[in-house]
Formats: C-alpha cells, structure tokens, sequence
C-alpha cells in the first residue's frame, strides 16, 4: 500500500481509504517484486542489497519504500546511491 499522507489527510478533511492506494496491480503489470524486510547494505554498485535476515537479492531496478524512520548513514552503501 501506498499511503501519501496529503494534508487534507493530516488535517482530517479525508479518511485513510480516500489516500491510500492499492500498488500491487502496478507492480504485477510492471513484473515488480515486493521484498519487505530491513536492508542492511548495498553492494555491486546498487543492483545487490543484502537483508536483516541475511538473504542477498539481485535486482535490474531498485526501489527503498524507507518509511520515517530511513537515515542514509544507518544502511551500509545507501549514501553513494540516493540523493
């Protein structure tokens, strides 16, 4: 789910289910894969990260869904590739 957060959300003028969408038919179409679990590192220059859980994912394109809580100094390799 993706969830914006718009201020006519934060202000009460909207309700959850009128800002939150559904990306699981966007993914499906563009083959996207959804991974949810904490990175811990980036290596082969962004197209390998590696898991809390110790699993190493390959990838052609990379997305981090980061939440509020992301810090660019707290991943491992993370500085070099996000602006």
């Amino acid at each position: 789910m993706y969830f914006p957060a718009p201020p006519e959300f934060l202000i009460g003028a909207r309700t959850r289910q009128d800002v939150v969408v559904d990306i699981r038919p966007f993914l499906r179409r563009r083959h996207g894969h959804f991974l949810e679990d904490r990175i811990v590192g980036i290596d082969d220059a962004g197209r390998t990260i590696l898991t809390a859980s110790g699993a190493r994912h390959g990838n052609g394109a990379l997305f981090l869904g980061t939440g509020p809580t992301f810090r660019k100094d707290t991943t491992p390799g993370t500085r070099e590739f996000i602006c």
